[in-house]
């Protein structure tokens, strides 16, 4: 019987790291989606895509928009986003 090659355990971020990228914005702790998506291992483009595929299982204020302010604080970018960077500022989304 030919073997069949084991499945490889996902590895489980540290709390402590996970801790750090939570932020308090407008009162509420958020992830940036960017930071989530490097958790699931994913372009964020493509958990953007996942989120807006299925609404439905989110609730309604779950993600949200950053201001321009809020993306500087957060990302450390001084200014608008240039031909490297993100054409729209980037989403957050509240943890519980």
């Amino acid at each position: 019987m030919p073997r069949v090659p084991a499945r490889r355990a996902k590895q489980v971020a540290a709390p402590r790291a996970v801790e750090s990228l939570i932020h308090l914005v407008r009162g509420q702790k958020v992830m940036l989606d960017s930071d989530l998506a490097a958790l699931y291992g994913v372009p964020t483009k493509r958990l953007n895509e996942a989120v807006k595929r299925n609404l439905s299982r989110f609730p309604t204020n779950f993600m949200f928009r950053l201001t321009s302010d809020e993306a500087a604080h957060l990302t450390g970018s001084s200014g608008p986003a240039g031909h490297d960077g993100p054409s729209a500022n980037p989403t957050a989304g509240r943890t519980r």
